[in-house]
Order: C-alpha cells, then sequence, then structure tokens
C-alpha cells in the first residue's frame, strides 16, 4: 500500500509531483486557512484537473518576480509545479517548487519622429546643413 495515498490532502505534495512535473494555467489566488493560520493558495488548471499549491515565500518570490506583484493579473500564465529539496529545522525534505517559463524580452519602442514626417520624404536644408550629414 502507498502510504502517500493514506493521507490525501487538497494541496499539491511533493510527493505529487515526484514522478513527473505538473504544468498548468494559473486561475486564482486565495486566503484560506492552514494549519494554525491563514496563507495563501495558488489554483491552476492542469490536464483539466484543478491543482491547489501552499505558497511560501520563495515560490510567491518566483512568482511575483515573473508576472508582477498583483495576483489578479497572473490569471492565465502558465506555471510548473516541480519536487524540489529543501532545509527544514535542520533536515533536507522533499518540496514543491513553482517554476515559471522564460520572459521574452519586448522588442525597443520604434523611435518617436516629428510630426509631418513620413519615412522617404524629402528634408528640407537649413543654414547650418553641411556636408557632413550632422
Amino acid at each position: 500500500m502507498d502510504m502517500n495515498s493514506a493521507f490525501p490532502s487538497k494541496y499539491l505534495r511533493a510527493c505529487d509531483v515526484a514522478a513527473a512535473p505538473i504544468k498548468g494555467r494559473i486561475e486564482s489566488v486565495y486566503m484560506d486557512k492552514v494549519g494554525d493560520g491563514e496563507k495563501p493558495i495558488l489554483m491552476f488548471m492542469a490536464n483539466g484537473e484543478e491543482q491547489k499549491v501552499v505558497l511560501n515565500r520563495i515560490n510567491t518570490d518566483i512568482l511575483v518576480q515573473a508576472y508582477g506583484s498583483e495576483s489578479d493579473a497572473w490569471r492565465g500564465q502558465a506555471v510548473m509545479a516541480y519536487k524540489d529539496r529543501t532545509q527544514f529545522q535542520g533536515k533536507m525534505v522533499d518540496c514543491i517548487r513553482l517554476k515559471t517559463p522564460p520572459q521574452q524580452e519586448q522588442p525597443p519602442a520604434p523611435a518617436q519622429r516629428e510630426p509631418g514626417w513620413e519615412p522617404g520624404q524629402e528634408i528640407e536644408a537649413d543654414e547650418h546643413d553641411d556636408e557632413l550629414g550632422f
């Protein structure tokens, strides 16, 4: 008997992503009672199934760096949950980490043109015009 199945959880655990990472799209973030307090919960859809992860500081920072600090703007963004290791109370333990796709750099904005000038239009010479071209 797999003892992990003897103690089900409504949240993803490291053993749930041990065989393979789970990839999906973020649906929402909400607060829920976890233990003695409330913690943020990331809910995402993966292969048509709802997945929930209790967010810790590291995973929250990963999402903020990728998608900004406003969690409402995360909806529809890609996320992957995978098994990693971390130190907890002096011992190395399994944990869930989140990963986001590499961010593509935005192309630079086109240069501003003088009003009324169009590409290919001849530029009028002024009194300071010379052969140097600048």
